[in-house]
Order: C-alpha cells, then structure tokens, then sequence
C-alpha cells in the first residue's frame, strides 16, 4: 500500500518490519536499479526530494498513524487492520503542508515500483486536472480517498481527489463505534463507504500510542481492508477491489436512523468467493 502522507517513522518497533524494502537498492549514494532515485531503499521523499522518510515527530506523525492502521506487525499492544502487509512511505507533505506536484510524481514513482493501492488520507478543495489525469491514467490502481473533514455534502463542497468522478477512487467518511457519521466529515451522495474513524488507537513516532479521529482514518481502515482482500486473491483487478469494499458493509443502526459501514469480514468472504480456496 502505498501511503502518500507525511513521513512514516520506519523504527516503530510495530512498522518496521511492515515497511517496504526496495531489494533492488544499496545505500551507496548511487542509483542502482536506475530509477532516477538514488537510494530509495524505503520509497521516497517527495517533499524535499530525498530518501529521508522520517525527519520528525510534528512533521510526520500523521503518517506514522495512518500506517499502523493499515499493517503493524502483531503485538499484544495493538492489531492493525491487515498485519504484515507491506507500506511504501510517500513522503509528500511536512505536517499539512504539501504540493499536488509532488503527489504527482509521487504516484508515478510507487506505480513504476508496482503498487496498486494507494492511501489518500489528505485532501484538497481546488480541482486540479493534472492530479484527476494521473489517477486515471492508471486506473488499474486503487486509490482510497478521504472525504475531508469540512462537515459538508461533497456535492456542494466537493474535495480532490476524493470527488473525482473516476471508477478507481473509493470516496470515505468516518462513523464512531454506534455507527453515527463523524459530525466533521464529509457526507453525502459521494461517499463511497463509512469506516471507523473516531477515537481510532494507533501508533505514534517514538513508539507511542494514541487515539485519532477524522477521515483520514476512516480511510486507512479501509486501505487496510483493500489489502486484504488483495492478499486473499492477488488477480482482483481495483474494480473488482473496489466492487468487494462498497459490497462488503452492514447496516448499524443508530440514534439517527442507520448508516451502511464497511466489514472487513464481508469483503474478505466476497474476496474468496471470487475463485479463491
């Protein structure tokens, strides 16, 4: 899964065994797989075009969260959603602070080292049709968005690239454990699929723990479930993928009637039925 965020702290004692490895790479100051980036043994840093992943605490705790919801190692301090599954850190923003230039190239880098999954847990209000270009140049590849966390209808206040009207984005809002929509989340016609994302325990840089909530962790929740349907059977296309999360929920009722939430073992039984053992 490729996690286009701030930094990922790739010594977390749960992400370091999760965090991908380019085998094709030495630390030597040299480009060895000839790429056109020079020791990218761990993804790359877009933000200031480096291979330093993880500079900071404030800079790239964001990051470091999202990641340990979509795959830490197992521990008996906390599970992921998918344990082991393998992250790309895609450094592009320093705390909030980012350019889509940057994202850009960033797609086109982990789509070249063959990721299909990617966490867009950020989002922009401006159209840029650059971005949307990108996204759907490669629509073998999943990308899961976040609804932002503006408390609007996304038909009215749409958010990029969560709004783009591409058959390879899933659109995602946040709900608490009784099932009711995230008061600052986007809703709406748009979304995709309701996940988790209130109150959500993850990991932290420094090996520290916390409890997070937004979108943006609704959206790791739900890349976490693509991998793992991915990982029960490898030819699902991101159609297929994508197909399988907006399939895969139950009804929770709550105080304001019900909501359908994703179920990561609905989308794994989907997952299965598709040819898989």
């Amino acid at each position: 899964v490729g996690i286009i965020d701030s930094g990922i702290d790739i010594n977390n004692k749960l992400l370091k065994d999760t965090i991908y490895i380019n085998n094709s790479e030495v630390s030597n100051g040299v480009d060895d797989d000839d790429n056109g980036y020079v020791d990218d043994i761990n993804g790359w840093n877009f933000y200031d075009n480096n291979n330093v992943v993880y500079e900071s605490y404030l800079h790239d705790y964001h990051g470091t969260c999202v990641s340990s919801i979509i795959a830490t190692s197992e521990n008996n301090k906390m599970i992921s959603v998918a344990p082991e599954i393998k992250v790309m850190p895609l450094k592009c923003l320093s705390g909030s602070r980012g350019e889509v230039t940057n994202i850009i190239s960033a797609i086109e880098y982990a789509y070249s080292m063959n990721v299909r999954i990617f966490n867009c847990s950020w989002d922009c209000d401006e159209y840029d049709e650059q971005l949307e270009e990108v996204i759907k140049k490669y629509n073998d590849a999943l990308f899961i968005c976040s609804a932002g966390n503006k408390g609007m209808d996304l038909k009215k206040s749409p958010v990029y690239p969560a709004c783009y009207d591409l058959n390879n984005i899933i659109c995602v809002s946040a709900v608490d454990n009784t099932g009711k929509i995230y008061e600052e989340s986007g809703y709406g016609d748009s979304i995709d699929v309701y996940a988790l994302g209130v109150e959500v325990y993850c990991s932290m840089p420094n090996n520290e723990f916390t409890y997070s909530t937004g979108s943006s962790f609704a959206t790791a929740y739900v890349s976490g479930i693509a991998a793992l349907v991915k990982s029960c059977n490898y030819n699902l296309s991101a159609q297929e993928i994508g197909e399988i999360l907006c399939k895969g929920q139950k009804y929770v009722k709550n105080n304001n009637g019900s909501v359908k939430v994703i179920d990561a073992y609905e989308c794994v039984c989907l997952a299965k039925n598709k040819g898989v053992d």
